[in-house]
């Protein structure tokens, strides 16, 4: 595995740990009632960006410029504030710590 592989793996596995796979990992049945609808729709969200990012950021600079234009998306900030308002990280307040890894 060379450097950019690497550094790409390294980005897709911080993703994972801390943005995508603590809502995958979540059943909706955790939720009262009113909220399971609200928190469907953001874990197929997330599944949906999960797949997007394993399979179209074949390179560390795909997965930086796709992370960058979800955090600047419309969408992105109507789901990171469900996602905050769930107690979970959004891909805003993951920010300073992915330019660690980049």
């Amino acid at each position: 595995m060379d450097h950019g592989e690497k550094k790409r793996e390294q980005l897709i596995t911080f993703l994972d740990k801390k943005a995508f796979d603590p809502v995958l990992s979540r059943n909706d049945m955790e939720f009262a009632d009113r909220y399971r609808p609200l928190f469907r729709d953001v874990k197929r969200s997330t599944e949906n960006e999960k797949r997007r990012f394993h399979e179209n950021c074949v390179t560390a600079e795909d997965v930086k410029r796709n992370y960058l234009s979800d955090l600047n998306s419309r969408t992105a900030y109507k789901e990171n504030g469900d996602l905050e308002n769930r107690g979970y990280h959004s891909f805003h307040n993951l920010k300073r710590n992915f330019w660690s890894y980049a």
